[in-house]
C-alpha cells in the first residue's frame, strides 16, 4: 500500500509519493515561482501529475501526509483541507505531522551530536521554533511562537545543558528554515543551513512512527492567532474604516492629562521600553536589544517621561563612546504624540550628552518618515547623506542627519 504526502505551510506547495514504507520517495513542488497565495490552484495539479508519472493506482493509497502547521495561515488551511478531501474519496487515514518536525528528516551533513533549530518567520521580528538534539531526534524545545533572540538564547542554554558534564560549551547550533536565514544576524553562535519544508520530509515523518487517524479527527495546528483574529478582538478590525479611539495594545492609559514628568532610565527600565516600543514602531525592539544599549561598551544616555499614572509614554535615547554619539530610538505613544514629548526628551539626552564631552551626534531616518525628520531638523539635525535600500526588510532609503551641520543640498548622493 502507498502514502502520499503533501506541504502547504511554506512558500512553495510539494507533493510526495512512496509506493510502499520501503520504496524510494518521489517529490514534486510548484515551480511557478509564486508565493502561498497561489497554493490552492498549483497543490491538486501537483498531485495529480506526481501520481501519474508514478503509474500510482489512487485505490492503493492509503495513508495520506499532511504538514499540519504552524506556518502560514492559508496555506495550513489549504493543505489540511486537501488531505482530508483526499483521505475522504480514497478512504484512506490521515497522518499528522507537526511542520517543524519534519526538518529533522533532512540531512544537514552535520557529523556527532548537534542541535538542529528549524525556524519559520511568523513576522515582527518572530519566528515559529524548536530545537531537536541530533541525531537522536530529542526534542529540547517545545515547538512555539518566538522572539528571535529569545529562541537563540534558549538555544545555546539547550546545548549547553545537552553538552552535559558540567561543560561551559553548548553543543553545535544547527539554524535552518526561512525564519534563520531571515534573522541571520540576530543568531550570535551556530551554523545557518538553507533549508525549507516540503513534502519528502513530511512523508519520511509520517513513516517514522506517525500515527494514523481518520480524516474527521485531523485539524490545522496554529501556535497563535490569525492576526485578523487578533485585531478581531482587539477591536481593531476595520480600524481604518471607523472613526475609533486610538489605544495602545498592552498600555491602557487615560487621556493626556498634561501632568508629565520626566526622568533618566536605567537598565531597569527596558521592559517598559519594550513594550512603548511595540506600541510605536512595526519593526521595535525587544528588552534585550534595549538591555545591549545599557550594557554594552558605549555609554547610554536615556530620558523618559511618565504621566501621571507614572506610565511610561515616551522617550528618547543614545549611546557614546569617545566623543561620538548615535541617537538609536525616540517615540511617544500615540494618545500622547503632539505635546512636545518627544522634542523634550530630544534635548535632555543631547544636553547630557554633550555635558559628557560628546562632540559629534549622528543619527539615521527612514525617509519616508517625515514627522520624525521635521523633528530631528527642529532640535537642529541636518541631512548629510543618503543610504538606499538601507532598510532590508522595506528596501526604504535612509538619510543619515548630524547635530549642527549644515544641510546639504544634494542629499541624493
Amino acid at each position: 500500500m502507498s502514502i502520499l504526502a503533501v506541504e502547504t505551510t511554506g512558500r512553495a506547495a510539494s507533493a510526495a509519493f512512496a509506493a510502499d514504507r520501503k520504496a524510494e520517495i518521489i517529490e514534486k513542488a510548484d515551480e511557478s515561482g509564486g508565493s502561498g497565495m497561489n497554493h490552492l490552484q498549483h497543490l491538486m495539479p501537483i498531485v495529480s501529475e506526481l501520481l501519474r508519472e508514478q503509474g500510482a493506482d489512487r485505490n492503493d493509497i492509503d495513508c495520506v501526509a499532511v504538514s499540519a502547521g504552524p506556518g502560514s495561515f492559508t496555506g495550513i488551511r489549504i493543505g489540511m483541507a486537501a488531505a482530508k478531501t483526499l483521505a475522504q474519496v480514497l478512504g484512506a487515514d490521515i497522518v499528522e505531522v507537526m511542520t517543524l518536525e519534519s526538518f529533522i528528516y533532512d540531512e544537514y551533513g552535520k557529523e556527532g551530536s548537534y542541535l538542529l533549530c528549524p525556524m519559520m518567520d511568523a513576522r515582527r521580528h518572530t519566528v515559529y521554533a524548536a530545537a531537536w538534539l541530533m541525531p537522536e531526534k530529542k526534542k529540547v524545545i517545545i515547538e512555539g511562537d518566538y522572539e528571535v533572540s529569545k529562541f537563540a538564547e534558549m538555544a545555546y542554554e539547550a546545548g549547553k545543558s545537552a553538552a552535559g558534564d558540567g561543560s561551559a560549551d553548548s553543543l553545535p547550533l544547527v539554524y535552518t528554515g526561512d525564519g534563520a536565514e531571515k534573522y541571520a544576524e540576530d543568531l550570535s553562535s551556530g551554523d545557518i543551513i538553507e533549508n525549507t519544508q516540503h513534502a519528502a520530509a513530511v512523508l519520511r515523518a509520517a513513516l517514522d512512527g506517525g500515527r494514523r487517524i481518520s480524516y474527521k479527527e485531523a485539524e490545522p495546528v496554529y501556535l497563535k492567532k490569525a492576526e485578523a483574529e487578533i485585531k478581531r478582538k482587539e477591536g481593531k478590525l476595520g480600524l481604518r474604516k471607523r472613526k475609533k479611539k486610538e489605544e495602545g495594545p498592552e498600555l491602557k492609559m487615560p487621556p493626556a492629562d498634561g501632568r508629565i514628568e520626566y526622568r533618566d532610565l536605567s537598565v531597569s527600565d527596558t521592559a517598559g521600553l519594550a513594550d512603548l516600543d511595540r506600541i510605536c514602531f512595526k519593526h521595535f525592539w525587544s528588552e534585550d536589544s534595549f538591555k545591549g544599549d545599557f550594557e554594552g561598551q558605549r555609554a547610554a544616555v536615556y530620558r523618559g517621561a511618565f504621566n501621571s499614572r507614572g506610565e511610561l509614554v515616551g522617550f528618547a535615547g543614545l549611546v557614546h563612546i569617545a566623543g561620538e554619539a548615535e541617537v538609536n530610538r525616540v517615540a511617544v505613544h500615540p494618545l500622547y504624540r503632539n505635546k512636545g514629548i518627544a522634542g523634550r526628551c530630544l534635548k535632555d539626552i543631547l544636553d547630557q550628552a554633550g555635558q559628557a564631552g560628546v562632540e559629534t551626534t549622528l543619527l539615521e531616518v527612514r525617509e519616508a518618515n517625515r514627522s520624525a525628520i521635521s523633528l530631528y531638523k527642529n532640535s537642529g539635525f541636518r541631512v548629510i547623506s543618503k543610504r538606499k535600500n538601507y532598510y532590508k526588510e522595506t528596501g526604504e532609503n535612509a538619510l543619515i542627519m548630524k547635530l549642527g551641520e549644515e544641510e546639504k543640498k544634494d542629499e541624493g548622493r
